[in-house]
């Protein structure tokens, strides 16, 4: 032990491709003096004023120190004390005006650089020394004012907005810090302790005793007018949208215009999509890091909100959510990876910059499923966020690897549009609503991904992705697919629904039970499909999407009937156009057209185009009965024809008969002449 004791910290930044937990003051706690040891207590309150108009925040600290360390007596008979004689508190680098005060005297302070911290100092407070007992109230007080946009002091001040850094040294449970702004302003901290309370002079006070350094209290505020600037209207790729910079700051808004221009076209053909158009503006805000996110996209502001580093890989990670988001996908991680792999494909296309997150490993302190990541509570950076970021781009990039860039293109439309592969062509009964984990899985089997052929696809969702719930369900996957597979193959219709709704939601028991259950099915459509074909019969559409379309037991059961109807229809139908078609030879013919057997059969097969299957069956089985009369009726017709010439001939002979044996009437006798 030394005669000076000193406070030591340590640093902690939480990264992520789009998440950023804003680096805490606690991180420039590494240089001397001040060290938390028993033998120095601190308490402290610090005001921070922000004050818009001048474009500056006046700040001040009042803490007192006390000496607890007792002297200890020597072998040799002497005492040996231990003092205080300085106390360093970090403060942004470019703060003005630093002045430190006690007892009425002006102390010392020293600005010294901080390893790895550029944009802070250390200032370093010396006093005569503290002894044991003693005691000792310091005023620091100082002025911070905005710094240039991308510079290494964080402090970004002018109007309308202020982002900046507050630092309250003390013990737990002796340390409040208090900030007072304008009452009509918006505050957000990474301190979520804060407190708002009516200030005077139409201000608020946010006050917080957290303790969150062990000992004392670090946190960045943001503060901003609800007031968004008319902005720079702009057309990027064909897209209208107006880009709100902060003032000062015209390159954010030349480098936001030139890279959205090049990008948008890049991700719409990436996507297979026109722009969504559901946002109007990009807006810078350094306060955006204040959450712990690099930007944000959000449709119900109708805007992107960017911090102010220019960074094509951020800025196209927001762009891409504007297909996919929330509302096309369900699950967190796959809209945050597939965002990030879009980015990463724009960049790489439009010679941008793009930094590959750090990778993670899956049994990390802060890692999860990645099924389970949800919103971040009161949308503010965690542990967990600046794990699962760079996890879900970890793991979608691995799920995709080797597929080509068409079959990329491809899976990523289907990942749009929520087009789930076991729906039918042209059908989405299962599709739409937002794309869940285990719906990509199934899209990646369904666009034959290299991951899934090599079972590496599994293995990441196992270890990566899944509950152990749905992790012991995927186990299942294999033998029903083979056996979904068979199922399907058997018929000439895609299965019914409620395999395949059951396959969707991975609930491979009902499925494999539906399958053992309705196994005659398939064989029944395709035997009803056959018959139609061969006889040349349009079935009703109501008989194929009743199979298709079937989701309850009643369904299938209907299903089920509708085909047993239909084949027994066909098959009466075929008995009789067999029938009738069969060759009678001419008086056969003569009886088959006095018979009207073909108007007959071929309404037999109108009716079951028509699904009217019982008038079908009806007129089939009177075409069958009346076939078996056609040839004697010809034959009776021919016949009667003939009986009928005979006896035609037969009258005519007689009659001319009569007519030769009549004699001849006798002269009439001539009148005797006069």
């Amino acid at each position: 032990m030394t005669d000076r004791a000193r406070r030591h910290g340590a640093g902690r930044r939480l990264s992520g491709p789009v998440a950023v937990v804003v680096v805490l003051l606690a991180a420039l706690l590494t240089a001397p003096p001040a060290g938390a040891d028993a033998g120095l207590i601190v308490s402290s309150t610090s005001r921070y004023v922000v004050d818009l108009e001048a474009e500056q925040v006046t700040a001040g600290i009042r803490m007192t120190l006390r000496n607890v360390a007792p002297d200890e007596p020597t072998e040799d008979g002497g005492v040996r004390f231990f003092f205080y004689d300085a106390y360093g508190i970090p403060l942004p680098a470019e703060a003005r005006d630093v002045r430190a005060v006690s007892g009425g005297e002006e102390l010392v302070v020293e600005r010294l650089p901080i390893e790895g911290q550029t944009g802070f100092r250390l200032y370093q407070i010396r006093f005569p020394d503290l002894l044991f007992g003693d005691s000792r109230t310091i005023d620091l007080d100082f002025t911070l004012e905005g710094q240039p946009p991308r510079s290494d002091d964080p402090t970004r001040i002018g109007p309308g907005y202020a982002t900046f850094s507050v630092f309250g040294p003390g013990d737990p449970g002796s340390n409040t810090v208090e900030v007072v702004v304008p009452e009509d302003l918006t505050v957000d901290s990474t301190a979520s302790s804060f407190t708002e309370a009516p200030g005077s002079d139409g201000t608020s006070v946010y006050t917080s005793r957290e303790d969150n350094l062990a000992p004392g209290f670090a946190a960045t505020m943001s503060v901003r007018s609800l007031e968004v600037g008319e902005g720079r209207p702009v057309t990027v790729g064909g897209v209208p949208l107006v880009l709100v910079p902060y003032p000062n700051d015209p390159e954010w808004a030349d480098f936001i215009e030139e890279r959205a221009d090049v990008g948008l076209p890049v991700l719409v053909e990436l996507v297979g999509q026109e722009w969504p158009g559901e946002i109007d503006r990009i807006r810078q805000d350094s306060g955006s890091q204040v959450r712990g996110f690099e930007g944000w996209y959000s449709t119900t502001e109708r805007e992107i909100v960017l911090g102010e580093g220019l960074d094509d890989g951020v800025l196209f990670h927001e762009l891409a959510h504007a297909w996919v988001n929330t509302s096309t996908i369900e699950d967190r991680w796959l809209s945050e990876g597939l965002a990030e792999l879009l980015a990463e494909e724009t960049a790489a296309r439009t010679d941008g910059t793009f930094t590959r997150p750090a990778e993670v490993d899956a049994t990390d302190d802060a890692a999860v499923p990645l099924q389970t990541w949800d919103e971040s509570p009161g949308f503010r950076g965690t542990d967990v966020d600046g794990w699962a970021y760079p996890a879900s781009y970890q793991v979608v990039t691995a799920l995709v690897a080797g597929l080509e860039d068409d079959e990329l293109h491809a899976l990523i439309a289907d990942v749009v549009n929520a087009s789930s592969p076991w729906d039918l062509p042209g059908r989405r009964s299962l599709s739409g609503g937002a794309l869940r984990t285990t719906t990509f899985f199934d899209m990646l089997a369904s666009h034959d991904a290299p991951t899934i052929a090599d079972g590496s696809a599994q293995s990441l969702y196992v270890r990566w992705v899944l509950t152990d719930e749905d992790a012991a369900r995927l186990a299942d996957r294999a033998e029903a697919t083979t056996a979904y597979t068979t199922f399907a193959a058997a018929a000439p219709w895609g299965p019914p629904l409620g395999v395949r709704a059951a396959m969707a939601q991975w609930d491979y028991p009902q499925a494999m039970t539906l399958m053992a259950e309705r196994a005659e099915l398939p064989a029944g459509a395709a035997t009803v499909q056959e018959l139609s074909e061969r006889s040349g019969t349009e079935l009703p559409e109501r008989i194929r999407s009743g199979y298709e379309d079937a989701d309850s037991e009643q369904e299938l059961d209907a299903a089920a009937a509708a085909i047993a109807t239909a084949t027994n229809a066909l098959q009466r139908y075929e008995e009789a156009r067999a029938a009738v078609d069969a060759d009678r030879g001419p008086l056969g013919r003569l009886g088959s057209a006095v018979l009207r057997l073909e108007p007959t059969v071929d309404a037999a097969q109108q009716n079951i185009s028509l699904d009217e299957m019982d008038a079908s069956v009806a007129a089939s089985e009177l075409a069958l009965e009346r076939a078996g009369w056609a040839t004697r009726l010809g034959l009776a017709i021919v016949a009667g024809v003939v009986l009928l010439v005979l006896a035609a001939v037969a009258l005519a002979v007689a009659v001319r008969r009569r007519t030769r044996r009549r004699p001849a009437p006798e002269p009439t006798p001539a009148a005797a002449l006069p």
